[in-house]
C-alpha cells in the first residue's frame, strides 16, 4: 500500500487519513506512531474520536481509555478503528453515563465502519444499553471482546449489535466474527451478539467463530438470556460459534436462507428457536446442542413456536444432549406448524421428546440416540422415493446414485469402482417372467466373488443384491 505523506514534523511521518491515539501524556500530539494523539482522558479521548474524519485508519494503542461512549463521539463511515488486541486495548465507559449509552455507536446510519481488536469493557456503568450498536449496512465487528456489562433494568441489552435502523432499505454484508461477550449470573435480560433487521430494512450478513458465556443464567428462571439472536435476517450464514449457558443459543424470527451449522450450545434451554413469526428455508446442520436441566421450562433442542410458521426446515446430522442431568419434560425437537420438515441423520439422546403433530411434508428418517440405536420417540421412515428405481435393456454401467436396477432383459451391468464405498448396494431384479442370463462386471481391478465378472442365470422375477466391501462386489 502505497501512503500519501501530508506532514513531517521532528522526524514524526503523518499519513494521509491514519491516525494513532495513545494514552501517553508525554506526546507532541500529533496524531502519529511516534507521537500520537493524547487519549490519557475521557474528555481528551472522546474529542479526538469524535473530530476523526470519515474514511480513515485509527490505532487505538495498547491501554485502558475512559470513554463516555456515545455521549462522547460516534463512528463516521469508513472508519476502521482498531486496537491492539483483546484485554490489550481496553475502552472503559466511564461511570455514570447515561442510560441510553453504548461504549462504540455509529452515525445513523453509516457504511463500512470495521471495528477490531479490542475490548469494551462496561465495568461500573448501570442500566446502559451495551458495549456496541452499528447501524446501517457493510458493517464489520472482529475481535472485540464485550465484558462486565452491569444489568438492571427490565429491558434487552444488546451487548454486540448491527442493525438496519434508518437505512431505508437492506443491510447487507455485515460481520461479526471472533468476537466475546461474558455476562455474569443475576443480572437481567442480554441479547449477547445480534443482527436485526426489519421487513423494510431486512439484514444480510454472517455471524462466526465467537463466543458467548452468560454463565450458568439457563437456569436462572429468566426467559430473556439470549445468545444470539437474529430478525428478519435473509441470505446469510450463522456457523462455528460457541455458547455456554443461555435460555437460547439462537433466537430467529422471521429468518430466510439461513445456514445454521457448526455450532456449540451448552448449557442452553433452547438450541434454536425460530419464534412466532414466517421462518423460510433454514438450515440447521451438524450443530451440537447441550440441554440445561432448568427445572422451569420444558428444554428442546430445536423449537418451532407454535403460533407461527416454518417452511422448509431442515435439520441434519445434529447431536442433541444433556449438558449435565435431564431436565423438566425434555425434548429433541418441537414443532407442530412445520409446512415441509426434514429431519435427517440426528442422535438425541433417548429420553427425549419429540413432537411434529401437525406438521406436513415430513421426510423423518435415519435418527439415532446416543449410542447408535434407533431412535423409537419418531414415526421413522425412508425418504420419498428413497429408493430410484432404474430401469434398463440394453447394457448399463451403474452409477453411485443407482441402487435397484430393473432388468427386462439378458445384459450387462458394469459396476463403479468399489473402493472407498464400503456398504454400498445395488439390487438387480428380473422384471418380467422368463428370466435369463445377467452379466455383473466390476471395474478392474476391483473383482465380484474374486471373478472380474459373473454371469447368473435367473428366474423370472427374482433378483441378486451385491454389496461393496470398501475394496471388492460380492454378491448374494
Amino acid at each position: 500500500m502505497v501512503w500519501s505523506l501530508i506532514a513531517s514534523t521532528n522526524g514524526a511521518t503523518q499519513f494521509a487519513n491514519e491516525f494513532w491515539i495513545s494514552t501517553n501524556t508525554a506526546t507532541a500530539d500529533l496524531g502519529t506512531l511516534s507521537d500520537p494523539y493524547d487519549g490519557s482522558t475521557a474528555a481528551k479521548f472522546d474529542a479526538r474520536m469524535s473530530a476523526m474524519p470519515a474514511n480513515t485508519a485509527i490505532h487505538i494503542i495498547a491501554g485502558t481509555y475512559q470513554t463516555g461512549g456515545n455521549a462522547g463521539w460516534a463512528a463516521k463511515s469508513g472508519q476502521n478503528i482498531s486496537g491492539s488486541g483483546k484485554d490489550i486495548t481496553i475502552l472503559h465507559l466511564t461511570n455514570g453515563s447515561p442510560t441510553s449509552s453504548y461504549v462504540v455507536t455509529c452515525a445513523n446510519p453509516a457504511t463500512n465502519v470495521a471495528v477490531s481488536d479490542l475490548t469494551l469493557d462496561l465495568g461500573g456503568s448501570t442500566n446502559v444499553n451495551g458495549a456496541i450498536d452499528l447501524t446501517g449496512y457493510r458493517h464489520s465487528i472482529r475481535r472485540v471482546k464485550a465484558t462486565n456489562a452491569v444489568l438492571t433494568r427490565g429491558s434487552s441489552y444488546y451487548q454486540i449489535l448491527i442493525d438496519s435502523t434508518g437505512n431505508g432499505g437492506p443491510s447487507d454484508k455485515n460481520l461479526v466474527e471472533e468476537c466475546e461477550v461474558s455476562v455474569s449470573p443475576g443480572q437481567t435480560p442480554c441479547c449477547a451478539i445480534s443482527m436485526l433487521g426489519s421487513r423494510s430494512s431486512p439484514i444480510t450478513g454472517i455471524i462466526t467463530r465467537n463466543k458467548v458465556y452468560l454463565a450458568d443464567n439457563a437456569n436462572s428462571g429468566n426467559t430473556s438470556f439470549l445468545a444470539y439472536m437474529v430478525s428478519n435476517m435473509c441470505n446469510s450464514l450463522i456457523e462455528g460459534n460457541y455458547v455456554l449457558g443461555a435460555n437460547d443459543g439462537l433466537l430467529c424470527y422471521s429468518g430466510t436462507n439461513l445456514i445454521i451449522s457448526h455450532n456449540q450450545f451448552r448449557d442452553v434451554d433452547y438450541g434454536l428457536e425460530l419464534t412466532a413469526s414466517n421462518n423460510v428455508n433454514i438450515s440447521f446442520c451438524y450443530n451440537t446442542i447441550e440441554l440445561s436441566s432448568d427445572t422451569n421450562y420444558s428444554s428442546v433442542g430445536v423449537h418451532c413456536d407454535p403460533s407461527g410458521v416454518a417452511t422448509n426446515l431442515s435439520v441434519i446430522g445434529n447431536t442433541i444432549k444433556f449438558n449435565t442431568t435431564a431436565g423438566t419434560t425434555p425434548y429433541a425437537f418441537s414443532g407442530g406448524t412445520i409446512a415441509g420438515l426434514t429431519f435427517v441423520n440426528n442422535s438425541a439422546d433417548s429420553s427425549m421428546l419429540n413432537y411434529v403433530t401437525g406438521s406436513t411434508g415430513l421426510n423423518i428418517y435415519n435418527n439415532t440416540d446416543l449410542q447408535g440405536n434407533f431412535l423409537t420417540s419418531l414415526n421413522q421412515i425412508e425418504p420419498p422415493n428413497g429408493i430410484v428405481r432404474k430401469a434398463i435393456s440394453a447394457n448399463y454401467t451403474a452409477t453411485y446414485a443407482d441402487r435397484y436396477i430393473g432388468v427386462t432383459g439378458a445384459l450387462t451391468v458394469t459396476l463403479p469402482n468399489a473402493v472407498g464405498y464400503a456398504g454400498k448396494e445395488y439390487i438387480v431384479a428380473y422384471e418380467n417372467g422368463s428370466g435369463g442370463n445377467l452379466t455383473i462386471t466390476a471395474t478392474s481391478p476391483n473383482t465380484i466373488n474374486g471373478s472380474s465378472s459373473v454371469v447368473f442365470s435367473l428366474s423370472g422375477y427374482s433378483g441378486k443384491s451385491i454389496i461393496s466391501d470398501g475394496a471388492n462386489w460380492f454378491s448374494r
